[in-house]
């Protein structure tokens, strides 16, 4: 009897580790095929139309954001926020596929953490983790030194333990 309620009790556990320790795993392969410049396998774990629509939205937002911050709005700022909010959603439309996955990853031609000629060398993001319900993973990066200029990935889950990146939040 006791040998069953501890099987029962290790399966309960592995059950919930596996549950709630996926989207990890899944960050880690993300990472791993990012430094080793496999466009296919990092693409695997992208939801490319969800994550365009995503970007395009907070994009859009944060300039609205901006151009509300303005208390007296020029019609040239106006245009100005009408112009950028046209060629960011563009370069969304060029970047957020497998495609521009491949060429953002065959540009980064520097060892990972090696700094290029002329620039110093980058500091590691700050990493948090949050659950939004238990179907939502939230990744909030906010590099070293820049209060307030941080970015939050959206993960969902897709199946049991599998994640993909659906979306941005500025």
């Amino acid at each position: 009897m006791n040998r069953s309620r501890l099987a029962i009790w290790v399966g309960l556990a592995v059950f919930l580790g596996a549950y709630l320790g996926s989207p990890f795993l899944a960050l880690h392969q993300m990472r791993q095929a990012a430094e080793q410049k496999d466009a296919v396998a990092l693409s695997a774990h992208i939801d490319f139309p969800a994550l365009r629509a995503s970007a395009k939205h907070a994009v859009d937002a944060k300039v609205g954001r901006k151009l509300a911050a303005k208390p007296h709005r020029k019609s040239e700022t106006i245009w100005g926020a009408v112009l950028l909010s046209t060629l960011a959603r563009n370069a969304i439309d060029d970047l957020v596929t497998p495609d521009g996955v491949a060429k953002l990853l065959a540009a980064s031609d520097a060892e990972p953490g090696a700094p290029r000629v002329g620039q110093r060398k980058r500091t590691s993001p700050e990493l948090n983790f949050d659950y939004e319900g238990l179907d939502v993973f939230l990744v909030h990066v906010q590099q070293a030194g820049l209060p307030g200029e941080g970015i939050t990935l959206v993960m969902r889950r897709k199946g049991f333990a599998e994640w993909v990146l659906v979306g941005v939040r500025l």
